[in-house]
């Protein structure tokens, strides 16, 4: 279990931030974006540009996609 944050570097907002974190020889790397709406236009679904952000939790109420193999 993973519990903190993740923070833009040097505190400038950002839409979307990397990170990573690394215990002995497992590493797990992750992207963080900003909040994002569902827009339909055209009969079309997509997401919004993620609003800036210069720290959000790293939390799975924060998650989407990603896949699921069972080791993470």
């Amino acid at each position: 279990v993973l519990r903190g944050r993740i923070c833009a570097p040097h505190s400038e907002p950002s839409g979307e931030v990397r990170a990573s974190v690394a215990v002995g020889p497992l590493t797990r790397r992750i992207v963080a974006y900003g909040e994002r709406r569902w827009i339909k236009s055209n009969g079309r679904v997509s997401a919004s540009t993620p609003t800036p952000f210069v720290s959000v939790p790293a939390t799975l109420a924060h998650a989407f996609g990603g896949r699921d193999g069972g080791e993470s």
